[in-house]
């Protein structure tokens, strides 16, 4: 819900693959802009450019969600959320 709030252009996939999802970030984002303010904000994910490197993809981040709490995710989705609007301004 927090990510449909904050993040709408963003698209969610793997939700029932486990602990960790992966988001699709807005065109246009920079994918380690937005890996690099998160980090800088106490928020450590990790972009899919680590994950691929024989085919470029479209900006995403892998996020787990499996130990923080629901308050921690909620807060951790708005400093997201603000390092992407940043890294396409």
């Amino acid at each position: 819900a927090a990510l449909a709030t904050h993040l709408p252009d963003a698209r969610v996939r793997g939700i029932d693959a486990g602990l960790h999802i992966l988001l699709e970030l807005p065109p246009g984002t920079d994918e380690s802009k937005v890996v690099e303010r998160a980090a800088a904000a106490g928020v450590r994910v990790q972009g899919l450019a680590d994950f691929t490197r024989a085919h470029p993809a479209p900006p995403a981040l892998v996020l787990g969600y499996g130990l923080p709490s629901i308050r921690e995710l909620r807060e951790a989705v708005g400093v997201i959320a603000s390092a992407a609007a940043a890294s396409r301004a």
